[in-house]
């Protein structure tokens, strides 16, 4: 399958305070610099914006994601998603002389581990399964802990869960406190772990397993083995996505803590040494030599980091091969991906996203079948008018919309079905680019190609027209989800637009929002406009409820307990939508069989809070980090790139003061480690949707509500100002352009002429953000700086000619040209 995006997310993987030097050099010298390239090679995929991301868990912070022991689940899906959104390149491996931290497993299928548990001692059943005073590091206090392991039969087939580590600091702690406490949990916590993992091991000798037993991994090899397994020797194409640097350190002394896998005895451990040695074959096999370097350091060199000035700009000489090569590497795998890219026209991506979409929506859908067989038969009767499905926030218009379309497709060969999910793209958020793209993919359908006009009535005409070309043999279905997300610009929630009547061969179906404020606009011109064809959708039904509640904890391989069960169906009696009951099954994949959970929310927005809430919490992600993260997104036009997000988070000293709190061994940086953010990411996945904003992917909210969450609890006026300012300096500071004129005129000589590439997504958003600021902070006087800041923009010619080239990728929204003409 071609690419849809350009977008070059990399995992690094390496063992990690012996690869400090080539960690550092890679983040503060090659990734910014390919980052800088892939910007300026959009010249060579016009409306495309190519972004290079690197993903490294294990740089600028050691613990951070260690308490809650899913530091490798954490790395796994960061690897998936690198796999999923950049197929080539993905994957980085640096192998040195270490194999490296062998962590416990997270989960362990309970047969599996039960027949372990036959064939330890009693000491070693009692040390992971019985109870235990465990040390809460504060004066004469201890806790109370259930075994390490944990049954949970709550998963799909029962496992047993590591337990978290905990820490329960004094009130009264002071910074060397916390830094003295971590230390030591540290070390009890190591020596735990060294027994927990030996009576695993010996358990599996016990046991009889095989060598090759496909159980054996996940006990036995390294962090940096079960990454590589996964990014590297279990995947398809790793000779063309793969990039393997194997270093080697001569004069290495044979009891180099750090550098070398080291037993109890302060030796060499044998087993680490064997399984390294068969790992480096296996790469070495597997990956092609022009993707594979090996280089050898100096003992001196390497050993000694501050002497030799690897966190300077100037690395040494070996260090400077090394960046230079891995820079080397991944630009020529760029460079083949932006050649074979293939430019999809905007009217096909528009088509292909909002099929994307149907699927999503689609995966889990039960239910309504009423309003499905009314759907369809509204479509194949002889029917005057269109149909309107009205429903209340969260009541399940966009999966009804989606599976009406889906089962037209199948009930209907011949026709032609036409679906748009207003708000999932910004072309479709805008009614002139939405009657352009229904009308081209009319065309196609009805063999009416010709030019489009541009003004706007005469396109909404040019619609029912081509609407109305649709033959016997071949009827149009056009499904228009959520007419209450149209741009209010060109009175589009009045529907003046929308055809009263329908032709012979053609139908329509469109979705509104019942609801009181101006975003009900829509539901209620189709009130006065088409009453007789307006259909309410009506709340779940008990059984719908259980249906649905059953097939979404099913995906997630997770079941729930009776009691636990009551409380899901308690909650959603009481809000009886798919949205509330989608939010409180997420939710309820975190329960464990031996938790007891409180009563739930009554509705949605209090269920959002109470996410964010327990988010928010400091032995969870922190309040800042929280708060700032959804509210970023919140206030962005469009949403941000992830790479935007970790920016504008590192930018701002509030989330990095309470990032360096939390912790405060972790390396100085001046940018907020990605793990941060991915463990974050992780609890939020389901809530976030990644959408197209002119050529770049961004994280968006999943459903209007979110968003309405998130403005409640984060952007109220204050920190909404806040926002947008910080987001206005952040896309100021950007360059117009993706090259400079120098890198134009040499482009040039080699090439034939083109206009250097807009920075688009500046273009896009920094108008936005400006605009909003003078809004919330100018008010109504036209003398505040604030809208000086308005008219110096809109009068810049940097400004003005960026857009005029971002014209082709960017449609302006009316109500920004509004805002900025008064």
């Amino acid at each position: 399958m071609p690419r849809r995006d350009l977008t070059f997310r990399v995992f690094v993987s390496s063992t990690f305070s012996d690869f400090l030097r080539e960690r550092h050099a890679l983040q503060n010298i090659v990734f910014p610099r390919l980052r800088e390239y892939c910007q300026q090679s959009g010249t060579r995929v016009p409306g495309v914006e190519p972004r290079f991301q690197a993903i490294d868990l294990r740089w600028g912070v050691a613990r951070e994601a260690a308490l809650d022991q899913q530091t490798m689940n954490i790395c796994l899906q960061e690897l998936h998603r690198c796999q999923q959104l950049s197929p080539k390149p993905n994957f980085i491996v640096l192998m040195g002389d270490r194999y490296g931290w062998i962590p416990l497993p997270p989960e362990i299928a309970a047969d599996e581990f039960e027949s372990l548990l036959a064939q330890m001692s009693d000491d070693e059943r009692a040390l992971i399964r019985g109870k235990q005073p465990v040390a809460a590091w504060s004066a004469d206090q201890t806790v109370r802990r259930i075994g390490w392991y944990r049954r949970d039969d709550n998963a799909v087939p029962p496992q047993y869960v590591l337990q978290p580590r905990t820490i329960d600091f004094p009130a009264d702690a002071s910074a060397n406190d916390h830094q003295r406490i971590q230390q030591e949990e540290f070390a009890d916590w190591s020596r735990i772990e060294a027994a927990l993992s030996a009576a695993l091991t010996s358990a599996i000798a016990q046991a009889g397993w095989a060598e090759d037993d496909p159980r054996r991994p996940k006990f036995e090899h390294s962090a940096t083995h079960q990454e590589i397994t996964h990014g590297a020797l279990a995947v398809d194409d790793a000779d063309e996505h793969v990039l393997c640097y194997f270093r080697t350190i001569e004069g290495l002394p044979p009891n180099a803590a750090g550098y070398r896998d080291l037993n109890a005895r302060g030796q060499q451990d044998a087993t680490a040494l064997q399984r390294l040695g068969t790992l480096r074959d296996e790469l070495a096999e597997a990956i092609p030599e022009e993707h594979l370097l090996e280089y050898a350091v100096q003992w001196e060199d390497a050993g000694d980091p501050e002497k030799t000035g690897v966190t300077g700009d100037q690395p040494d000489a070996d260090l400077q091969a090394f960046c230079e090569r891995v820079e080397q590497d991944l630009r020529q795998i760029i460079d083949r991906e932006l050649d074979l890219f293939q430019q999809e026209a905007a009217t096909h991506r528009e088509q292909r996203l909002h099929a994307e979409f149907t699927g999503q929506h689609t995966t889990h859908f039960v239910g309504r079948d009423d309003l499905l067989q009314q759907i369809q038969d509204h479509c194949t009767s002889e029917t005057a008018q269109p149909l309107v499905i009205a429903g209340v926030s969260g009541s399940g218009k966009t999966a009804l919309m989606a599976a009406a379309g889906e089962r037209l497709v199948q009930a209907a060969p011949n026709a032609v079905v036409i679906t748009r999910f207003i708000g999932a793209t910004p072309e479709s958020t805008e009614l002139r680019t939405l009657l352009r793209s229904l009308c081209w993919q009319l065309g196609l359908a009805t063999g009416d190609e010709g030019e489009l006009p541009s003004e706007l009535s005469e396109l909404a005409r040019e619609f029912e027209k081509r609407l109305g070309a649709a033959t016997a043999d071949h009827p149009v279905y056009v499904l228009l989800d959520a007419l209450d997300q149209l741009s209010a610009a060109e009175n589009a929630h009045s529907l003046w637009w929308l055809p009263r009547k329908q032709p012979e061969h053609g139908r329509l179906v469109v979705s509104v929002l019942e609801r009181d404020d101006a975003s009900g606009d829509a539901h209620r011109a189709a009130q006065r406009m088409l009453p007789d064809a307006l259909v309410t959708l009506q709340a779940f039904s008990p059984a719908e409820g259980e249906r649905l509640l059953d097939a979404w904890l099913a995906a997630g391989q997770r079941t729930v307990g009776a009691k636990q069960r009551e409380r899901l169906l308690e909650g959603f009696r009481g809000c009886p939508y798919p949205l509330y009951l989608r939010i409180a099954v997420d939710e309820a994949c975190r329960w464990h069989s031996w938790e007891e959970p409180e009563p739930l929310p009554s509705d949605v927005p209090a269920l959002l809070a109470a996410l964010f809430d327990r988010l928010a919490l400091p032995q969870n992600h922190g309040r800042r980090l929280v708060e700032r993260s959804l509210g970023y997104l919140g206030a962005a036009r469009r949403g941000l790139a992830e790479d935007e997000l970790l920016d504008v988070l590192s930018r701002d000293t509030d989330v990095l003061g309470e990032f360096r709190a939390r912790s405060p061994d972790s390396p100085v940086t001046e940018r907020l480690p990605v793990v941060v953010w991915s463990r974050l990411f992780v609890e939020l996945e389901s809530n976030l949707a990644e959408r197209q904003a002119y050529g770049a992917p961004v994280l968006s909210f999943y459903h209007r509500q979110v968003r309405e969450a998130v403005e409640r609890s984060f952007l109220t006026e204050p920190d909404r100002l806040r926002s947008h300012q910080h987001l206005a300096d952040y896309f100021r500071e950007q360059d117009y352009w993706r090259e400079s004129l120098e890198q134009q005129r040499a482009r040039a000589k080699r090439l034939p002429p083109t206009p250097r590439p807009a920075n688009i997504r500046k273009v896009d958003e920094l108008p936005y953000h400006v605009l909003e600021v003078a809004k919330l902070a100018g008010k109504d006087d036209p003398a505040s700086p604030y809208w000086d800041a308005v008219a110096d923009l809109m009068t810049d010619w940097q400004f003005l000619e960026a857009k005029a080239e971002a014209q082709p990728f960017v449609e302006p929204e009316e109500s920004e040209q509004e805002e900025a003409a008064s």
